[in-house]
């Protein structure tokens, strides 16, 4: 049964394989959004567009704009992208996750997705923000802000008052031990807000949807061709469990696939080599080069 604002249609969605090869074309671009994550972007587009929910796109927490072009590339003819950075302002960056830069990001839009012009940025606080200065509704709603408790409750309830009824919020870092603000955040939200519903759990990424629009998600998520399509399958398993009293799909790498010395080797290896870069820059410095 589909929701009363589904009108089914069948525009012309962003592919697997290019949003993969986006990706790839972002990935000088500062940040943390991996290909997985972006994939997982694409299919909530995908989902999005097969039953005619539309609205604009917004982000908050920008830094050098590695997924707001990606959600440039998703944006139909009539539809605009917010973002949202405290920028140059680093003193208010209270959780020191992230640090934004204006004249970059925007730059990395215009190379990326050359010509766009429906892009609003706002250089401030997210808490700042409210519905009437970006509008409603939003189809698609990516935080990566601030990290702490009370940063991350404000963005999601404020995704949450402007999302169109089958749109969709995409929560970063949720479950990390490095940022248990987040944590707090998520579960006080779906206490206290019975209409949203975790919905799909992975690639560092929380999925949160209106109840009502669950079934329309789930017709897609259910069909293992297209679920496979935007991910690798020799990477990841995917299974459903419940969270906050609801099924929810996890992502995840299988621990038989892992090997927890290879990523302490890694690690060791780019600390040592930060390391000499930052020797080096000293003794350029000292040199007067």
């Amino acid at each position: 049964m589909q929701a009363a604002w589904s009108t089914p249609r069948w525009p012309a969605s962003v592919q697997p394989a290019e949003i993969r090869q986006l990706a790839r074309r972002s990935r000088d671009i500062g940040g943390w959004l991996s290909p997985s994550a972006a994939s997982l972007l694409g299919l909530l587009d995908e989902i999005q567009r097969i039953h005619g929910i539309h609205g604009d796109l917004f982000e908050i927490g920008v830094h050098h704009g590695r997924s707001a072009v990606l959600l440039c590339a998703f944006a139909r003819d009539d539809e605009a992208v917010g973002a949202c950075d405290l920028f140059g302002d680093q003193n208010q960056n209270l959780s020191a996750s992230g640090s934004g830069d204006r004249e970059i990001f925007e730059a990395n839009v215009k190379r990326i997705r050359p010509g766009f012009d429906r892009l609003k940025v706002f250089a401030m606080r997210s808490s700042d923000l409210s519905k009437n200065d970006i509008g409603a509704p939003h189809r698609l709603f990516h935080i990566d802000g601030g990290h702490l408790h009370e940063e991350a409750l404000s963005d999601v309830r404020l995704a949450a008052e402007v999302l169109h009824p089958g749109g969709a919020i995409v929560l970063d870092d949720p479950f990390r031990p490095e940022w248990p603000g987040v944590t707090e955040a998520v579960l006080q939200f779906l206490s206290e807000d019975q209409d949203f519903v975790p919905l799909v759990l992975g690639f560092n990424k929380l999925v949160l949807v209106r109840r009502q629009a669950r079934a329309a998600y789930d017709a897609v998520l259910n069909t293992s061709s297209t679920i496979w399509s935007y991910f690798d399958r020799h990477v990841y398993d995917m299974k459903t469990l419940p969270l906050a009293g609801e099924q929810v799909k996890i992502f995840l790498v299988p621990s038989w696939r892992q090997r927890p010395e290879l990523e302490r080797a890694v690690a060791r290896s780019i600390s040592l080599r930060s390391a000499a870069l930052q020797r080096a820059k000293r003794r350029a410095l000292r040199s007067g080069h």
